[in-house]
């Protein structure tokens, strides 16, 4: 296989998870599919042909979408994220470079996400003529009944918490790979070191999302490497950390707004819009109504798609489209844990598990439509069932 260009990963990585400049990273991964041209022939097996079949399938629902646009613009998402899974599958990847890329963009996104919650009102932008390259706005703008969430130096604190949630196991076990032959004190102060990253994001984001999902994804993380013995002080420092996380009012109110019928993001908001979508689903059941189209069928105030990854891909591609894609995650998952089961490499634990808890926090939400973050899950993806991870060694 192929190597990647050194200097290519860590940029590429930074900017998907602080979600500005998207177009660089975008364009450093066309450039490499383009290399890669060869190793996708050679390579080319089942779960490309189902992902394909899902691209066709939402590029039939084009035509039954009241908003075309839209619709042609998710194809177009889902060709961007085919290049970047055919990367991750076809190129070789410098597993260190990925974790500390992951680890420097996870401490800046932390640092940055406190100044922000301590200057609630800051925000900057550049622009190129009406062209909005980078843009933060202040935390004020995502309040809620004076709660205030910090976006970091993202767009909005969903996409700095959910970046954070995704690249920790990268980062737990890239902590145990590298140093695995350091003393057990080293690590457990490096472990100790990720769960505070976690407690910053929690708290300055507010994410309920991160508070139940955090703990899951650096638990399975460690019982897939078996490293017991660093479960116990890890669930020690989690409920300390989550302790005082909760023992702040505004932190505490979030976790109750779940269930505050006039927020639009609680939970049982949610399940009115699960319901709206079933029934969007059975006038549609067939080619659905095009991709990023739900909100066509709405009021504002539901948000502009489903908060559930796999019910978005049902109302929006039809039956046609939520087979191939769902075939498409079973056969990348099973491959990837045979790869977990021969591979010596504890990179692709992180990896992973990364994956799982993307299509856990699927359940809830839909970040698949977040470019950034939905690039991250498919890098991974490829990263996870590629023959390279399969053969390789701990560094």
């Amino acid at each position: 296989m192929e190597k990647v260009p050194v200097f290519l990963i860590p940029i590429s990585i930074f900017l998907l998870m602080v979600s500005q400049l998207l177009f660089i990273p975008i364009v450093v991964f066309i450039y490499l599919f383009l290399i890669s041209i060869k190793s996708f022939r050679n390579n080319f097996s089942i779960e490309d042909i189902f992902f394909i079949t899902f691209i066709l399938a939402s590029l039939f629902s084009v035509l039954f979408a009241k908003n075309k646009t839209s619709a042609l613009g998710g194809c177009l998402i889902l060709l961007i994220y085919y290049m970047i899974f055919s990367v991750g599958k076809n190129l070789w990847f410098d597993n260190k470079v990925v974790f500390l890329s992951s680890f420097v963009g996870v401490v800046v996104l932390s640092v940055s996400s406190l100044i922000f919650y301590l200057l609630p009102n800051l925000s900057f932008n550049i622009k190129v003529g009406n062209l909005n390259l980078i843009e933060v706005p202040s935390a004020s703008n995502f309040s809620y009944d004076s709660i205030v969430r910090s976006p970091s130096i993202t767009p909005n604190p969903v996409i700095f918490s959910s970046s954070v949630l995704y690249m920790l196991p990268v980062i737990i076990v890239g902590t145990f790979s590298l140093y695995d032959n350091q003393s057990t004190l080293k690590k457990v102060i490096l472990l100790i070191v990720a769960i505070i990253l976690f407690g910053i994001s929690s708290f300055t984001s507010n994410s309920r999302s991160i508070i139940v999902l955090g703990p899951m994804s650096v638990f399975l993380s460690l019982i897939l490497m078996k490293k017991y013995r660093e479960i116990g002080i890890s669930v020690l420092v989690f409920f300390i950390a989550i302790g005082l996380i909760l023992g702040f009012s505004g932190s505490f109110d979030r976790i109750k707004s779940i269930f505050d019928d006039t927020d639009h993001s609680s939970f049982l908001n949610r399940i009115d819009a699960y319901k709206m979508g079933f029934e969007i689903f059975l006038r549609n059941w067939y080619f659905g109504v095009g991709l990023i189209n739900f909100k066509e069928y709405v009021p504002y105030y539901y948000g502009s798609y489903i908060h559930n990854l796999y019910l978005s891909v049902l109302v929006e591609t039809g039956i046609v489209g939520i087979i191939p894609f769902l075939a498409l995650l079973i056969v990348a998952l099973t491959k990837s844990f045979k790869n977990l089961k021969h591979s010596s490499n504890q990179f692709i634990v992180g990896y992973l598990v990364s994956i799982l808890v993307f299509l856990a926090h699927g359940l809830i939400d839909n970040t698949l439509y977040v470019v950034a973050l939905g690039s991250i899950f498919w890098l991974f993806l490829g990263t996870s069932i590629s023959r390279n991870m399969s053969k390789a060694s701990n560094p």
